[in-house]
């Protein structure tokens, strides 16, 4: 049975000249393409050997390493018509490649050589057609394309053309140009060339710097959802956001103060390129002329670009090309993202004008997102708590004199609530029946025990006997230390903290917080403080005068919970910030 065009494909053939090779031996690699499908496809030669060795274009691996690339890679435009060949159905194109003349294989291993499908731009449709759409993000499924895995032994050891990513010959031409102050050098540039370059080295030392400006003084509480960075290297991790932020520094630091070199003679249909084994030296072809000192795909942008190409910088590589496949890659694979050129050249360019600040959180609806509530119990509740001890797993939402249980693991209510407070919770006072004010679980020292607040008194409740403390109610001022002056009694809400936070217990009043040590069971100095400046990304409207506040249980950890009428706010205790 033929294939349909939706299921037109490619198959990419590798295999070397032989399986073994002595040091003084050089590889080949045969490559062969065959359209395996009923339709012409047409491909880009970009990032296949149609164009020669101009990209990364393999995975080379031995011993859990990754050869070094020797040669160049480019910032990319969008292709012509006669960029693309068309290769009819069965038709197969085969090229015999250098291999050597590609990669650093020096040492004594197996190497494995896969290539990168993913680079490959091609389709059914007329080269025209695929032109148009080479900056958008790739269509799933539009074409499948199948690589094989090559392999071959080095037997010997032989003399590395790099050392830590610089290659050897080029490390002494480093080494021997120290000049006392930096200096920029031009090869077959004009007059007006050498101006604009200068113009536009200027503006790269500037978008670097700003880059790597935002990125350090952001708070790490606000770079959970800055949008900026979000946009163009997807949802934060620590460690990816250190990357990028040390990318940068790197960056800046090659634009700022090493000896940049430019080459004006190249022709290509390109913006630039660069040997990422031969720092500071871009080489500027026809789109840089003609591209914008500033803004997207800009001149200043095209230097930071190829500068993050060096490996004694980011090392970065080309995954996608332009703004929307930069986007679409953040937000699929920022792994991909944090190693892309264009994205960290787009992050400096910030076109259009994306801010480092923290976006609020959202204010979720109680009824729609804990679940089998029961009438009466979707919102307005007094106070919450967590069981412990023989009632861990649980956590219970008082209101009046009733009260229901909720189970975690199952995120829903159990079974017969509301019930009555009195029945249920033993040896309770007269006075504290309900209408609490809210309630707390001891910790540290005070672990085991339940703390309820009404007014300006409070019992404890003791889980292990399932009953209330003898000798309660007892004053607050009188037993928890050094409260500040109006907070003493008629609490809004309290929570203990989690994640850097544990082992504080917080007592909210009004638009104002204090902070408690259960180990040295006294509060802490400073306070009280303003909610709306130490609690961040919280919404508008709820930065204070709260119902309860609860802390998460098993698959819900590491969260507080914030509740306000029929709504509640998600804290996150890592992150600290209010979820989206």
């Amino acid at each position: 049975m033929k294939k349909n065009a939706s299921s037109s494909n490619l198959a990419v053939s590798l295999e070397f000249d032989k399986r073994t090779y002595k040091a003084a031996e050089s590889q080949k690699l045969f490559f062969a393409m065959t359209n395996e499908s009923d339709k012409p496809i047409s491909v880009l030669k970009w990032h296949t050997p149609l164009e020669g060795f101009k990209s990364d274009m393999f995975h080379v691996e031995y011993d859990g390493k990754k050869a070094v690339y020797l040669g160049r890679v480019y910032k990319r435009g969008v292709p012509a018509e006669d960029d693309y060949v068309t290769i009819q159905p069965g038709q197969t194109l085969k090229y015999r490649i250098e291999f050597t003349e590609g990669y650093d294989i020096a040492e004594s291993a197996h190497y494995s050589v896969r290539y990168k499908t993913h680079l490959l731009h091609a389709g059914v449709e007329d080269p025209k057609l695929l032109t148009k759409r080479y900056m958008a993000p790739k269509a799933p499924g539009a074409l499948s394309v199948r690589s094989n895995t090559a392999i071959f032994k080095l037997e010997e050891n032989r003399r590395p053309k790099t050392v830590n990513g610089i290659e050897t010959a080029w490390m002494k031409i480093l080494k021997g140009a120290v000049p006392l102050k930096k200096t920029t050098s031009f090869n077959g540039c004009s007059l007006s060339q050498q101006s604009t370059i200068t113009n536009a080295l200027a503006q790269a030392v500037k978008y670097a710097a700003e880059a790597r400006s935002a990125l350090t003084n952001t708070p790490g509480w606000a770079r959970y959802t800055a949008r900026r960075y979000q946009e163009w290297f997807g949802a934060y991790d620590g460690s990816r956001y250190s990357t990028v932020n040390g990318h940068f520094d790197r960056i800046w630091d090659a634009v700022a103060n090493q000896n940049m070199a430019f080459d004006c003679t190249p022709t290509d249909n390109a913006y630039a390129y660069v040997y990422p084994t031969k720092p500071y030296v871009v080489y500027l072809c026809k789109l840089f002329w003609t591209a914008p000192l500033t803004g997207t795909d800009s001149q200043g942008g095209t230097i930071v670009h190829e500068t993050s190409h060096f490996n004694v910088v980011a090392s970065t590589d080309d995954h996608v090309y332009g703004q929307s496949g930069a986007r679409t890659l953040a937000k699929n694979n920022p792994n991909d993202a944090i190693d892309n050129a264009d994205s960290h050249e787009y992050f400096a360019e910030n076109t259009p004008a994306l801010t480092m600040d923290a976006v609020p959180g959202s204010i979720f609806k109680t009824a729609a997102n804990w679940h089998k509530l029961p009438v009466g119990f979707t919102g307005g509740f007094d106070a919450s708590l967590n069981g412990a001890g023989p009632f861990a797993g649980k956590c219970y939402f008082f209101k009046g004199d009733k009260y229901i249980r909720y189970d975690w693991t199952k995120d829903s209510v159990d079974e017969g609530y509301p019930k009555k407070i009195a029945d249920n919770w033993h040896n309770l006072p007269d006075t504290f029946r309900g209408s609490f004010d809210d309630a707390v679980n001891g910790q540290g020292p005070f672990s085991g025990k339940c703390y309820f607040f009404k007014g300006d008194s409070y019992i404890r409740y003791d889980w292990g006997a399932d009953k209330v403390d003898p000798g309660y109610p007892k004053k607050i001022a009188a037993n928890w230390h050094n409260l500040p002056p109006g907070f003493r009694d008629k609490f809004d809400a309290i929570i203990n903290g989690g994640g850097p936070f544990a082992g504080k217990c917080y007592f909210f009043k009004g638009d104002s917080y204090v902070r408690y040590d259960w180990q040295t069971d006294t509060t802490d100095a400073g306070y009280p403080k303003k909610i709306a400046e130490n609690w961040h990304c919280l919404p508008s409207g709820y930065t204070g005068a709260f119902d309860t506040a609860l802390e998460g249980d098993k698959q819900f950890s590491g969260k507080g919970y914030f509740f306000k009428g029929d709504y509640y706010i998600r804290y996150n205790w890592q992150g600290d910030y209010a979820e989206v």
